[in-house]
């Protein structure tokens, strides 16, 4: 029999990754501090133009869970609310400005019951008087590893770890290039290259054994589907 991932009172975008628990794990806005000294190096507003993604950005595939918490309106608007907070959080009315634009290509997760894993691809560009000054594309990738018995994760939860490494990335690259302020991040989540964030992810995934009414239904495996939804085609902002 196939096991099934019982949920109570959890919220679409943080369900819990373990029979039985009801405890909601819900994406979290945040603004990551900065020093105050990007203020004094910075002769520019930093200011989050455009924050979108592609009309099929948000894609799961699940082993042995309900099938939901895929990415959506509402993580886009609480990513986009992040950022924008991180990167103005020193905007003084300066008279130039150095606009930021974000795409969301993919937010893939492949997750069970016991397992979390999630790519995304990002493309984004800094912008001032008009000309493109740099743009790139890059991944983030996450994996929970096996997490029964020991630990307890929420989509939520591993959602959270991937967004503020997006951030985080977005936020130091800008200050560097737009504010000459050199910020050391520990970037374990970001990656350059599609194979270096695969090398990171899980080719299958598997689901607990589920108890119910006194009996054992074995758990399920599956492989993943990240070389699957790799394909995407890098905006050129030059254009736009």
């Amino acid at each position: 029999m196939v096991p099934v991932l019982l949920l109570v009172g959890c919220e679409t975008t943080g369900e819990a990754l373990r029979t039985g628990f009801g405890i909601s794990g819900d994406i979290q806005k945040f603004k990551i501090p900065y020093s105050s000294e990007v203020m004094t190096e910075c002769d520019r507003e930093i200011v989050l133009e455009e924050f979108s993604m592609a009309p099929n950005a948000g894609i799961n595939e699940t082993v042995g869970a309900f099938n939901m918490g895929k990415f959506g309106e509402k993580d886009r608007s609480l990513i986009e609310y992040s950022l924008s907070s991180t990167l103005e959080q020193f905007n003084q009315g300066k008279p130039n400005t150095s606009e930021v634009r974000v795409y969301v290509h993919r937010y893939a997760m492949s997750y069970s019951n016991d397992e979390c894993s999630i790519l995304a691809i990002i493309d984004w560009c800094i912008e001032q008087d008009g000309v493109i000054v740099f743009d790139e594309a890059f991944y983030a990738a996450y994996y929970s590893g096996e997490t029964f018995p020991f630990k307890f994760v929420t989509l939520g939860g591993s959602k959270d770890k991937i967004n503020k490494a997006i951030v985080q990335h977005i936020a130091g690259r800008t200050f560097k290039l737009c504010c000459n302020y050199n910020v050391e991040h520990k970037e374990e989540l970001i990656f350059d290259t599609p194979e270096s964030a695969l090398s990171i992810l899980p080719e299958s995934i598997d689901s607990s054994p589920i108890v119910s009414g006194g009996i054992i239904f074995g758990g399920l495996d599956g492989n993943t589907f990240y070389r699957d939804v790799l394909d995407f085609e890098k905006i050129n902002w030059e254009n736009l």
